[in-house]
């Protein structure tokens, strides 16, 4: 799975011993949501190696609560620790605020509601309280990017969606072709590919 190959390098890394995992917001609970779900609890690449501990929390938002039920029903038939998991209807980006926050701090905050791209906007306000201890990061890698340039101006780290994208068509080209996606193929096929990322 893409995420498999992107997500390690946006979560911090803990002390040698700690047992706690990062907490994590996801903004929106679509297709994108799920996928990170079962990528941050599960070994969704079946190759044995080491992944890191899952979140000590990850929140889940939506406009639309039926969105978010069928993203519990599918960590409940994965057998993920619901303890570790919260499901919050929201209304506004200002309710997104809201429980931002009202979280003890995200380590990772990801827009993953489309807005920003498939429509303009953001899931949060410009006054957002994204911290320099947040990495924001946004599924999108063009459009307007509302949510990135609020994300760098509250001083968080603010990271795009191109590796992902990358990442994604990396693992359909492979999977077609019938080779296994290595660190090292997906770097080369990212190099190959950095002349068309889109400029912000």
């Amino acid at each position: 799975m893409a995420l498999s190959h992107v997500l390690p390098a946006l979560l911090p890394r803990r002390p040698a011993g700690d047992p706690t995992g990062p907490s994590v917001l996801c903004l929106g609970a679509g297709g994108a949501a799920t996928a990170l779900l079962l990528t941050l609890h599960l070994d969704v690449t079946g190759d044995g190696a080491a992944r890191p501990e899952p979140p000590a929390r990850v929140t889940f938002t939506d406009t639309r609560p039926e969105a978010l039920a069928e993203l519990r029903e599918v960590a409940g038939r994965a057998g993920i620790d619901a303890s570790r998991l919260s499901y919050v209807t929201v209304g506004s980006p200002s309710d997104s605020d809201a429980l931002l926050a009202d979280l003890p701090a995200p380590e990772l905050v990801v827009n993953a509601t489309g807005l920003g791209k498939d429509a303009p906007g953001s899931p949060l306000t410009d006054t957002a309280p994204l911290g320099a201890g947040t990495v924001a990061w946004d599924l999108n890698y063009r459009g307007d990017l509302t949510f990135l340039r609020q994300a760098a101006h509250a001083g968080a780290h603010a990271v795009d969606g191109w590796d992902y994208f990358v990442a994604g068509w990396a693992a359909a080209l492979t999977a077609v072709a019938g080779v296994p996606l290595t660190g090292d193929l997906l770097s080369r096929l990212a190099g190959a590919a950095a002349a068309r990322r889109p400029g912000r």
